[in-house]
């Protein structure tokens, strides 16, 4: 499910869902703290990101989870494969299949 987000959602993209604009060459004011003023203090490409200010950076899926879920990756993981229709049948499938696995052997 994660491969599948990073597949259909860049770090711009997921930012102008949000409604904030990223110049080109990828620079912007940290969404991420308030208060920032420095309109280069922010650099996102495709797949990454990274805050001057706060020394933080990451994927799209970090960036998720610092801006709307308080930092927590697994809310971000859930919201956004809801928000894009990625379903996750075939993990969990995959997942009872391996528990059952393990199960066997004990």
């Amino acid at each position: 499910m994660i491969s599948k987000i990073k597949q259909r959602l860049t770090c711009p993209e997921y930012l102008s869902r949000r409604g904030i604009h990223v110049k080109s060459g990828g620079r912007c004011i940290s969404p991420l703290r308030s208060g920032a003023k420095n309109p280069t203090s922010f650099y996102c490409e495709d797949d990454y990101w990274y805050d001057f200010g706060s020394a933080t950076g990451g994927d799209v899926l970090d960036l998720a989870a610092h801006l709307e879920f308080d930092g927590d990756l697994s809310r971000a993981v859930r919201e956004l494969s809801r928000e894009l229709g990625i379903q996750g049948e075939v993990v969990k499938s995959q997942w009872k299949a391996d528990i059952q696995n393990l199960c066997n052997r004990t």
